[in-house]
């Protein structure tokens, strides 16, 4: 059995469980202005990874650390998905007040949208936190793993949709809910990341712990 297992990861001790919630609520934090949600985001992954799954580090210096390393290419790749999220609401907004020829483009634009907004995101500031590229490179490596792992893919975004419905249920446990489901995604993920850097040449870093 996996030593890193969810089960054991959330059972070794409190003190997990609290850094797990600490965690979610730095993201929730943030997040709020918006244009940080993909450095926010990148963070809480790096750190629940490294210092939940691994027990390396302090769970709010991590995360700050991660935040400033990764906010340029973080922050990029978040605002082409922040477009494409915009113009998708936008038709929405706009549907009440078109003609029926128009309305039907707009919605059909709409489909083509989302789908591509939804698939990557999953792999994308997960990428972003462990590898450093371009950004349009990660984006197109992000769109790459989502499509090769799709199982993964989709046992993500319906984990992803479960804790949003579960959140929309109960909004009282909304600071509870990010970083348990960063926590479970990240089973998904880490396996491939670690096929990945198990086949790259030393970088000098001889404190691997993502290859533990």
């Amino acid at each position: 059995m996996e030593k890193n297992s969810f089960l054991s990861v959330l059972g070794n001790s409190l003190v997990n469980a609290l850094d797990i919630i600490y965690i979610g609520i730095l993201w929730l934090l943030c997040c709020l202005p918006i244009i940080t949600i993909g450095a926010s985001s990148t963070a809480m992954y790096y750190c629940m990874v490294k210092c939940v799954r691994h027990g390396r580090g302090h769970a709010g210096r991590e995360f700050f650390a991660a935040f400033r390393r990764n906010f340029g290419c973080s922050t990029k790749a978040w605002f082409v998905f922040l477009l494409l999220i915009l113009l998708w609401l936008g038709n929405n907004l706009v549907r009440s007040q078109t003609d029926p020829e128009a309305l039907k483009v707009m919605t059909m634009i709409s489909k083509y949208l989302i789908v591509p907004v939804c698939i990557p995101l999953p792999w994308l500031f997960a990428y972003i936190s462990r590898f450093d590229n371009s950004v349009v490179d990660t984006l197109k490596f992000s769109v790459f793993l989502s499509v090769k792992n799709f199982p993964r893919t989709l046992i993500m975004l319906l984990t992803a949709a479960a804790f949003v419905l579960i959140g929309r249920m109960l909004p009282v446990l909304i600071p509870l809910l990010p970083g348990f489901c960063c926590l479970i995604m990240s089973y998904q993920t880490e396996p491939v990341f670690k096929s990945i850097t198990a086949q790259m040449e030393n970088d000098g870093n001889e404190d691997q712990w993502y290859n533990e």
